[in-house]
Formats: C-alpha cells, sequence, structure tokens
C-alpha cells in the first residue's frame, strides 16, 4: 500500500469525522474515526485529552461509494507535541513502565513514576496496564524517548494530568 503524509484540516468529536489535506493528493481527504488507531479513537472522544486537528499524520487512501478516505491512519509523532499511547507495562516496584505508540519507529515510551499523576502513585502497577494516555515525548539523555505531562484516560471518561501546564485543556475538579 502507498502512504501519504498529510494534515489534519479539521476534526469534529461529535460527528466522528474530520478531512486530512496533502500536497500528494488533490482535495480533501474523509477521515473517520473508525480508520485511527484504537489509542486515537478513544483519546479524540474525550474532550480535551488530545486535540487531531492541525497534526500530521501518515495514511493509506481507499475508496468508498467513489469518495477518498483515508485507511491505517498513524499520529507522526513530534518532540514538543501531545502524542497518545497505551499503557503496556508499569512496574510498582521499580516505578516505571512503558507506553506503546502506534505510528513510532523504535518501539515503546519509557515513563517514570515521577511522570505520572501524584494522586495516582498510590495504585497497583497492574491498573495502569491498557490505560490511554496523553502525554509529550521528550528525548533522554541516551537519545531513547520518555514520557512527560501524562494524562490518562480512565475507562469512565475522566481525566488525570500530572501537571496542570500540559497544554491539553483545563481538569474539573475532583478528576
Amino acid at each position: 500500500m502507498v502512504y501519504y503524509v498529510g494534515v489534519v484540516n479539521s476534526f469534529d468529536t461529535s460527528k466522528g469525522y474530520g478531512f486530512i489535506s496533502s500536497a500528494q493528493i488533490q482535495g480533501d481527504v474523509f477521515l473517520g474515526t473508525h480508520d485511527l488507531p484504537a489509542e486515537l479513537q478513544q483519546a479524540v472522544v474525550h474532550p480535551g485529552l488530545f486535540e487531531l486537528g492541525g497534526r500530521t499524520v501518515q495514511f493509506g487512501v481507499g475508496s468508498r461509494d467513489g469518495k477518498t478516505h483515508a485507511t491505517d491512519v498513524a499520529l507522526a509523532p513530534a518532540e514538543g507535541l501531545p502524542t497518545v499511547g497505551t499503557v503496556v507495562s508499569y512496574n510498582d516496584q521499580k516505578g516505571y513502565g512503558f507506553i506503546g505508540v502506534s505510528g513510532l519507529e523504535g518501539g515503546d515510551v519509557f515513563f517514570s513514576k515521577r511522570d505520572i499523576p501524584p494522586h495516582m502513585h498510590a495504585f497497583d502497577g497492574r491498573s495502569f496496564a491498557g490505560k490511554i494516555a496523553s502525554f509529550i515525548i521528550t528525548p533522554q539523555e541516551n537519545g531513547k524517548p520518555q514520557a512527560k505531562n501524562i494524562r490518562f484516560c480512565d475507562s469512565g471518561g475522566t481525566q488525570a494530568a500530572s501537571s496542570p501546564k500540559a497544554g491539553l485543556g483545563a481538569l474539573r475538579d475532583g478528576q
């Protein structure tokens, strides 16, 4: 399959779709929620956790009813911009874990206990596995990626922030 690079012009979470523009394709390309990786599907339905509009994506192209639509969409992670992934593992005793990110070459992203919200430090590490997280990727001294300013989306749709300066929107009290 041929893949293209483009920017999400808009994405309306209430309608479940948006459009991608790409210099490689004439006209906008339809983007449905179902064309996103699982972690983005869950993140975009929670306002303030992650905004897809304006982000660079890689995608394939298909056709439905004679109209162009995106397939196999992957977010292009960028240093300093929020990205989304799924917690693969977390070890309570060692105080660190890993977040899997589709579209990121080189594997999972490291995070430490100090990078998660303080009120979540007492959680059992097993409760983190499978959680959707929004975070900023920063390079460690060894060049490997590390997650900072982590916010989690729990199964109830609420969010938790590691820092009020996470740049991902205000949180309601008590979450």
